[in-house]
């Protein structure tokens, strides 16, 4: 169990420093290259910017649902410009809090994406600010559900961020 917890801050603090590494990349060739134009208007194109007076029909979404082998359900959809990743946590609502236990589930909500697995509230949270996420965190009377939208290119990096061990700073 302590390796396994080892291994996973070892791979966090991994995925956190190529993230943090990545974005100071990124931020390099932009700003080393300049500004290059081109033409982005094509010469048939009567009124540039106007939408084409033949438009396509609008695809409608399609959700495919698949359980994988840890029991994860991920839910897809095919047509979406943005991603929502969530964590639900079934019977973690304050309708299942025990005597003594009272605005746990509250209390939970309002930790989300706080400091965990060896990493800073700092980090976490400017790692998912950098990706263009937006977290959220709700607790009911049944569940509690913390997660993310972000475009769907960036989804799959920021999951582990969702399964961190409760630290504090």
């Amino acid at each position: 169990s302590h390796h396994n917890n080892r291994r996973l801050i070892t791979e966090m603090m991994n995925v956190a420093s190529r993230r943090v590494l990545s974005v100071a990349a990124r931020k390099a060739t932009a700003s080393s290259g300049g500004r290059h134009f081109s033409a982005l208007v094509d010469a048939t194109e009567e009124y540039p910017g106007l939408p084409s007076l033949s438009p396509e029909a609008a695809k409608a979404s399609k959700a495919s649902v698949s359980t994988l082998p840890s029991g994860l359900i991920v839910v897809t959809e095919d047509a979406c410009s943005t991603s929502t990743v969530t964590m639900t946590y079934p019977k973690a609502g304050s309708g299942s809090e025990m005597l003594g236990e009272e605005g746990a589930a509250l209390i939970n909500k309002c930790l989300a994406f706080n400091s965990g697995s060896g990493l800073s509230t700092i980090l976490i949270n400017r790692t998912i600010e950098n990706e263009g996420a937006t977290p959220f965190a709700t607790a009911d009377r049944s569940s509690a559900t913390l997660g993310y939208t972000v475009e769907p290119e960036n989804a799959v990096g920021l999951v582990p961020l969702l399964a961190l061990d409760c630290t504090f700073e």
